[in-house]
């Protein structure tokens, strides 16, 4: 099978997870809440996947309603199965639910509706997922969110070395902490571990982690039931505070200047506050003025779109906590081939092991190569010259005036060779294309500076961290 440390049982959850988050994404946040999150997943094999209901109840609503959402997930998550669905009810299975206040818990899952059920299905996670609960208000850290298990490589390195320094020098050091990057580059991982890390030094520390979203939602639940001093006293009152997706609170004046406050407040008293957001912070203009000086007025580190070394360290990893045996060969080509974040890596790792568990199959480099031809061909197809020739000139400081110019000086020539060699490696254009787009230059003397650049990645360390940094900021401007 190829199957090391985890049972078929647990596989299917960890697949059922990954059904889970692609679910979310076409239903809204109450259906979700209050269908999806009692489910788990049973007995599966290649031709059926079995999902457990609370009640009965439960079981003929979502076989009636959402049946064509699971498959549809489920197809995506295993690399094109469709299994049929069989839907159990298992009135014994153990529900593990994290504790929310009142205010919580209405703000987060809305009132039942009694028309729709006949008893609720509470939230709940996998025991493969069962996190460490935070403070009352705030959310439960995930257990797996630390820094031994955080990807470190160029794209991060000085993120990573500035949090462990919070940690280990307190707030003298670095306060505020600011890191940005784009989706699924570590930042929530990041900030956890910053958590894990204050309360495994000690314990007794007052350690608040949220999202800005979830500020939101309870300072909107406090006015509503007219207890704003009683949240303002308790996010006033620790020692850190980490904000997860600061973007969140753009264009939303009250709730800025609430947590301006409660910023100065803790800042006042010298208390660490670290924040994350996805732009650098002087790109937030929904933010006031105020607010956005606060964040760029400390350390702000950059997350970038993990490198090579980065994201084969990501599919290693996920490929050993889901016990797989994943070839070198196809590790290395998922990490080549799958560009864009943390989250697609790991996704892509689940597809590829998903397909072997169902095919009862060997991972291969040929069964990788199957299982993610969509994301290879929709890799060349989004990323145009145009987004290469953007990744260009932001690093070298050329127009693209000058990429498609005569001028043969070092200052340009080298530019251009880098773009040739990312448009042969990122579109599925010919080498006369390239060269059209290149000034009008011939497949010959495009083939010439492709070569002339791969020679040289292929001895300088250096020059092929940079190619493949913008190999992921091209795919990165074209996914946006």
């Amino acid at each position: 099978m190829g199957f090391r440390h985890m049972s078929p049982d647990a596989l299917a959850v960890t697949l059922w997870n990954n059904v889970l988050a692609d679910i979310r994404q076409h239903v809204t946040e109450q259906q979700f809440d209050t269908w999806f999150r009692g489910l788990r997943p049973g007995r599966s094999s290649e031709d059926a996947f079995e999902i457990t209901t609370q009640n009965s109840f439960a079981r003929e609503w979502i076989r009636s309603r959402f049946s064509d959402v699971i498959l549809a997930a489920l197809e995506k998550v295993t690399g094109g199965r469709r299994p049929a669905l069989r839907f159990v009810v298992r009135e014994d299975a153990p529900v593990v639910s994290t504790p929310l206040s009142d205010a919580e818990s209405e703000v987060l899952t809305g009132a039942p509706d009694a028309g729709e059920r006949e008893e609720p299905v509470l939230p709940a996670r996998s025991a493969l997922e069962a996190p460490v609960q935070g403070p009352r208000f705030g959310l439960a850290l995930n257990r797996d969110f630390r820094f031994r298990s955080f990807i470190s490589g160029p794209s991060n390195r000085v993120a990573v070395a500035a949090a462990q320094s919070v940690v280990d020098r307190g707030a003298r050091l670095y306060n505020p902490l600011c890191f940005h990057g784009g989706v699924g580059t570590g930042k929530t991982h990041l900030l956890q571990a910053i958590a894990h890390g204050f309360l495994d030094r000690n314990p007794a520390q007052r350690v608040l982690w949220v999202t800005a979203e979830h500020f939101v939602n309870l300072f909107i639940a406090a006015l509503e039931k007219g207890s704003v001093e009683a949240f303002r006293a308790r996010f006033r009152d620790v020692d850190v505070l980490l904000v997860d997706d600061m973007q969140f609170f753009e264009n939303k004046e009250r709730t800025q200047e609430e947590f301006l406050h409660t910023f100065n407040a803790l800042h006042n008293a010298g208390r660490q506050i670290i924040m994350s957001c996805d732009r650098e912070p002087g790109l937030l203009e929904g933010l006031n003025e105020r607010l956005r000086s606060r964040l760029a007025g400390g350390f702000v580190c950059t997350l970038e779109t993990p490198d090579y070394e980065v994201r084969l360290g990501l599919v290693r990893a996920r490929a050993q906590r889901l016990g797989v045996e994943l070839p070198e060969e196809a590790a290395s080509f998922i990490a080549e081939h799958v560009r864009t974040n943390a989250r697609e890596l790991e996704g892509a790792v689940t597809r590829v092991a998903g397909q072997a568990f169902l095919g009862n199959q060997r991972i291969s480099t040929q069964l990788v190569r199957d299982v993610l031809k969509d994301v290879v061909t929709e890799r060349r197809r989004r990323v145009a010259f145009d987004h290469i020739a953007r990744a260009v000139e932001e690093h070298y400081g050329v127009r693209l005036h000058d990429l498609q110019g005569k001028r043969r000086t070092q200052a340009v020539a080298l530019p251009r060779q880098v773009g040739m060699i990312l448009a042969r490696k990122l579109t599925g254009h010919s080498l006369e294309e390239i060269g059209h787009f290149f000034g009008g230059r011939d497949h010959s003397t495009v083939s010439y500076s492709i070569d002339k650049a791969e020679k040289q990645a292929g001895e300088n360390v250096e020059f092929r961290e940079v190619v493949e940094r913008l190999a992921a900021r091209a795919m990165s401007i074209a996914a946006s």
